[in-house]
This record gives C-alpha cells, sequence and structure tokens, in this order.
C-alpha cells in the first residue's frame, strides 16, 4: 500500500459456508454476536426454508428486525451449457447445485440481493469464447434487476481454475456489472501470482471471501482440505496481507467477509462461529494497520462496549488511543428497542448496552443509558449508567471523543 495508507472497509459480510449447517435464526444470531450486517445465502438455503411452508418474504423480515440484509445468493452452477451431475455424486451434493435459471433468479428478485455468484460446475470443459458468452449473458439478464455477478475460480474446477483464466473471459465479456468473487483459499491452493491481481482493476473484485489454512494440503485430497480444514483469517499460513494490500487499495472495497467450510465450524454453535470469524478479521486488521469504519453512531457506540467489556484490554486500550479510527464490530442493534446485545464468553452469559437517550446537534451526538452485566459466578447482576459524546469529523465518519460510566452492584 502507499505511503503507509491506512486501508478502511465499510462493513463485515457472513459467508452462508461459515454457519451452513444452520438455520435461519440462528444465522442471524451469528451476525448478531459477530456484528455483522451482510450475509450470503445459498440457493439450498431458500429451497429447504420454503419447504417447510415459509415465504421470503418473511426470512427478510426477520433479517430486517435483526439489521441483517441478505446481500449475496450463492452459488449459480447452472449457468454453462451441457450442465450434468456425474454418477458418483452425492444426492446431497447435487440438491446443492440443481437450480435452474429461472429459479435462481426468482430468489435473487425475492431476496433483494444485490449481487450474485457463479461458479463452474458439473460442466465439461469450455473455451474461453463459451465462458465469456455465458457470463455476459447472464450479467445482462441481471443488470435488469440491478444485481452485480461475480464468477468464482476454484483450482479443481475444469475450467475456470486460475486467475488469469477467469480474468481473461470476464474482460472479454466486457460488463459493467459483472467480476470477479476473490476467495483467498483457492488463489493461494491455485498457486496465484500477486502480479496478476495487481493488474485486475480493483472494481472488478466485486466480493471477498477471506479465508486461510496451512501450506500443506490436509486431507486425502484437495476438496478434502476445502470442505474440512479452512482456517479463519491468520490462523493459517497464508500470506493474506498481501492480496488485502491490494484489494484495499484507494479504499475501494467497502466491505470484508470470512468463508470458512471446517468441520471445527459445523459442530460450534452459530453464535460462536459469527464471535469468532468476527474478531478473527478484527485481529487481522489490527496487525496490518487496516481500518473498519461504520458511520452509524449506535453501531460506534456498540462496537465500544464490547471491546470494553470482552476482556481485552490491551485491545481495547488501542481502539482509545486510534481516538476510535480502528473498531471492532460486536453485537447487535435493535431499533425499535434501542438496545445492544452482546452475546459474551464462559465467563458471562450477556451483556446489554441500553440507550436510553440519543441527542443529535449538528457534528455531536450525546448517547446516554446503561449497561447490565451478568456475573455467572456471584450470581447477582451489575450494572453501568454511561454517557458518550460522538464527534462527525469533515470525511462525515463519527468518532467517540468522551466516555464515562459508573458501575453499580446489586447485592443482597
Amino acid at each position: 500500500m502507499k505511503n503507509n495508507q491506512h486501508a478502511r472497509v465499510q462493513d463485515k459480510l457472513l459467508w452462508a459456508a461459515t454457519v451452513m449447517n444452520k438455520t435461519f435464526v440462528e444465522r442471524i444470531e451469528a451476525c448478531i454476536a459477530g456484528g455483522y450486517n451482510q450475509m450470503s445465502v445459498f440457493p439450498i438455503d431458500i429451497k429447504m426454508w420454503e419447504d417447510k411452508g415459509n415465504t421470503i418474504d418473511e426470512l427478510n423480515t426477520m433479517c430486517k428486525e435483526a439489521n441483517v440484509r441478505i446481500t449475496i445468493l450463492d452459488p449459480f452452477t447452472k449457468w454453462l451449457p451441457n450442465w450434468k451431475a456425474p454418477k458418483d455424486a452425492s444426492n446431497e451434493d447435487i440438491a446443492f447445485a440443481d437450480f435452474e435459471e429461472d429459479d435462481f433468479f426468482r430468489m435473487a428478485r425475492a431476496l433483494g440481493v444485490n449481487r450474485i455468484n457463479l461458479v463452474e460446475s458439473y460442466t465439461p470443459r469450455a473455451t474461453i469464447e463459451v465462458l465469456a458468452e455465458n457470463f455476459k449473458r447472464i450479467c445482462n439478464r441481471a443488470a435488469t434487476l440491478g444485481i452485480t455477478v461475480g464468477t468464482e475460480f476454484m483450482p479443481f474446477a475444469p475450467t475456470i481454475n486460475n486467475l488469469d483464466i477467469t480474468w481473461e473471459f470476464v474482460s472479454k465479456a466486457a460488463v459493467d456489472n459483472g467480476g470477479l468473487v476473490l476467495d483467498t483459499w483457492h488463489f493461494y491452493r491455485a498457486e496465484s501470482d500477486i502480479e496478476t491481481l495487481k493488474k485486475i482493476p480493483v472494481n472488478k473484485i466485486v466480493a471477498l471471501q477471506l479465508a486461510d489454512a496451512d501450506y500443506e494440503i490436509k486431507g486425502d485430497n484437495l476438496m478434502e482440505d476445502l470442505l474440512k480444514y479452512r482456517k479463519a483469517p491468520g490462523d493459517g499460513e497464508f500470506p493474506l496481507k498481501e492480496v488485502l494490500d491490494v484489494l484495499l487499495e484507494n479504499d475501494y472495497l467497502k466491505e470484508i467477509g470470512v468463508e470458512i467450510f471446517a468441520d471445527e465450524y459445523k459442530n460450534q454453535e452459530a453464535k460462536t462461529n459469527g464471535l469468532k470469524s468476527s474478531k478473527a478479521i478484527d485481529n487481522l486488521f489490527a496487525k496490518n494497520n487496516y481500518i473498519i469504519k461504520n458511520q452509524d453512531i449506535l453501531t460506534l457506540h456498540r462496537q465500544f462496549c464490547r471491546a470494553i467489556w470482552r476482556g481485552d484490554k490491551v485491545y481495547s486500550t488501542n481502539l482509545i488511543a486510534q481516538d476510535f479510527k480502528g473498531v471492532s464490530h460486536f453485537g447487535s442493534i435493535v431499533d425499535k428497542e434501542k438496545y445492544i446485545d452482546v452475546h459474551f464468553n464462559k465467563e458471562f452469559t450477556r451483556f446489554d448496552a441500553i440507550v436510553k437517550n440519543i441527542i443529535r446537534e449538528g457534528s455531536l451526538a450525546i448517547l446516554t443509558g446503561h449497561m447490565v452485566l451478568d456475573d455467572k459466578e456471584k450470581e447477582l447482576p451489575s450494572q453501568n449508567i454511561f454517557s458518550a459524546i460522538y464527534k462527525k469529523n469533515e470525511n462525515g465518519n463519527w468518532l467517540l471523543h468522551y466516555w464515562q460510566d459508573t458501575k453499580i452492584e446489586f447485592r443482597d
């Protein structure tokens, strides 16, 4: 990055793979726990939801009430000719991929997503011309709905198995609403060249899937390594900083997301997945001097509360020292109740920061209220009365300038 520039990202996105065996209620709870305001969904998720008699409108309402948006539908596989599942494919794998184009777009329209992702699956090798032609066709259809189309290379795919080929057909298609979905696991497992990534206009990377791994492939093959042994960003050996430096140049990338296919995540609670994946982003960004920003003063307030009370005093101190420019997304806002709900680690059950009053006047905002912390050991709640002042800077961002709280313990 140039001149030690501090890269900024606006939002966090929870990719469906990180919570793939969880219900929608659990996924929303994961978003709340990790401070994600966006998530992706699989088409199979929607089919299973509708098969139970539910509607997409009902799902949208659930998400809206939790302040979470479904922004990406992923993947769509039947965009290339001659799609045919192999005989050795499991019924579960076929069901995951087997969606017709009209049905896929029906879901995308009803969900109101702004992006879809195309992958190559169960199709024979194709020429660059065929790839570009069909990619352009899908992009043109998506454009009528205001949807951007990404395509994701995978090292085990028949044709779209590396960055060079993917960029070749995407650039040949020459559509404004088409680009690449970049998965860092695929990037390094395909032995991609960072210099090639630098040549691609950054606005053509329409979504990022962060994942890490050990250099040595685990399991019997590449697919098993993909589905069972991915790691959270920063927990493996991939040099993720070099990719992030390219994508975060000039503050273009507006969101950051984690996609973790792993047995560990399948066996954990959704809330734990949300918290762990979000904290991995925070740690990676703090280590590399990146910044996650958000202009919502309630969100900033929630982030500060969570950083202070999660027990990481060093990290909390760093936030204060940076005048709250480096922030971390945790907790959730429920607008109609105006409270912040944060699920804690094993030491505590939950922590609520309840905003009782908000005063906005020009570039200043004052929040007052109280915080409730349940202590399992004492079995007695404690309460903090707080006041916080935020000031809007010349860039339109709300920064914390003052914080004060007084602890009150309730005793028998």
